[in-house]
């Protein structure tokens, strides 16, 4: 089958999506990703069997369309657009979209051209928009109407022929939310990683600038909502005695929060114990890794968290770190179901601290639990297994 999937960003490697093409690929069918293009990467190119084609656009007038989405469907529409000249150009057969936001979008290229159409939430987007900062910032809370799409969800959910959700509790959650949903039109799909890709950028090596100590890794945006303001304060109060326990932090931090973190970053109790990286490349995840003992997600509890695993909880356990994570209710069943880490209560300063006190005087414990996630992860958690699940939705 021919497959294009909708993303309303510049394709560059977003491995959720990358993952999916890929193995759609492997099963034999022809996927086309259709995004946008701010001026740097080719407006056409072939990755890993997978046509990428790029609709250049200046990011301000993106933005600014998303904006107004829910006041002037233009955005719908200009989707609506670029799906139909693809499904006529290259005879796609489905149309894959990515999150909840272009459900519409889809549903008018299912109903115009009869075409399967797959829902692909990448996270509880109405808990999420909530949660994002920028929006209450002006002029963006003119327009912006967050309620609306705990309002619309309920119709948007009903328009795709499958819905692929971030895990088994995202989708026990929506079901009871909207019970007349078919619960055979949800197929469960969390951010596993592609095995054999982060294998080979490992060389064993360790990232040669870090002095000794024991150090926490955390990979991803930096924000308050990603539970880093309690992983600070804790080092800053609690974990203040302990100067042997480090924090490397590699992520671009919220501009929203920028002077709040760069106070934490600059404070005088953590000077020679935080090191923070802006960006580093995926190739050098295993590296990062390898030079911690043990790897966070911190995340706080909330609805938009409780929707999924973060990529990088599957990565810290492909390479056989222990971790350290809140109590978000996919990540807390993971890592009890596995015992590859230990759970602390969201936002709890002491608990956190108490947890990594007990991973930093128990070598033996670190050990054991690395070894119990890595096993999990080339056994279970790997796109080479969940795959399947999205090859099925277009095996017919």
């Amino acid at each position: 089958m021919k497959i294009g999937m909708l993303l309303d960003n510049d394709f560059k490697s977003d491995p959720r999506v990358l993952n999916e093409a890929v193995t759609l690929v492997q099963a034999g069918h022809e996927v086309h990703i259709l995004c946008f293009s701010y001026g740097k990467l080719p407006v056409y190119e072939v990755k890993k069997g997978i046509h990428i084609h790029r609709t250049r656009i200046p990011k301000v007038v993106k933005d600014g369309l998303f904006i107004l989405i829910n006041w002037l469907p233009l955005y719908t529409l200009l989707w609506f657009v670029i799906g139909g000249l693809a499904i006529r150009r290259y005879g796609l057969g489905a149309i894959h979209a990515h999150d909840l936001y272009m459900a519409k979008s889809g549903w008018y290229l299912k109903r115009w051209f009869s075409v399967k159409f797959v829902l692909d939430l990448h996270e509880n987007f109405p808990a999420a928009i909530l949660a994002y900062k920028w929006i209450r910032k002006f002029p963006h809370r003119l327009f912006v109407n967050a309620g609306c799409w705990e309002k619309n969800e309920h119709e948007l959910l009903q328009y795709p022929d499958f819905i692929i959700t971030l895990s088994s509790s995202y989708t026990k959650y929506l079901t009871t939310k909207y019970p007349h949903l078919s619960g055979t039109k949800f197929v469960d799909y969390p951010n596993v990683p592609d095995v054999s890709t982060l294998q080979a950028f490992d060389t064993g090596l360790k990232f040669e600038d870090l002095p000794q100590g024991f150090w926490l890794f955390y990979f991803g945006v930096v924000s308050e909502r990603r539970g880093l303001i309690t992983v600070l304060e804790s080092m800053v109060n609690q974990l203040g005695e302990y100067a042997d326990i480090k924090l490397l932090i590699v992520g671009p931090i919220d501009k929203a929060e920028l002077d709040r973190f760069t106070f934490y970053l600059n404070h005088p109790s953590l000077k020679g114990r935080v090191v923070h990286f802006e960006w580093k490349d995926v190739s050098e995840l295993p590296m990062l890794i390898n030079s911690s003992s043990v790897c966070i997600s911190p995340i706080e509890k909330n609805p938009q968290h409780d929707s999924g695993i973060a990529n990088k909880v599957f990565q810290y356990m492909l390479f056989a770190k222990p971790i350290i994570v809140s109590n978000c209710t996919p990540q807390e069943d993971l890592v009890v179901a596995t015992e590859c880490g230990l759970v602390f209560k969201s936002g709890n300063q002491k608990d956190f601290s108490e947890k990594v006190i007990l991973m930093y005087q128990n070598a033996a414990l670190r050990v054991s639990m690395g070894t119990n996630g890595r096993k999990a992860v080339l056994e279970t958690y790997n796109l080479a297994n969940f795959g399947k699940r999205i090859q099925s939705l277009y095996a017919d």
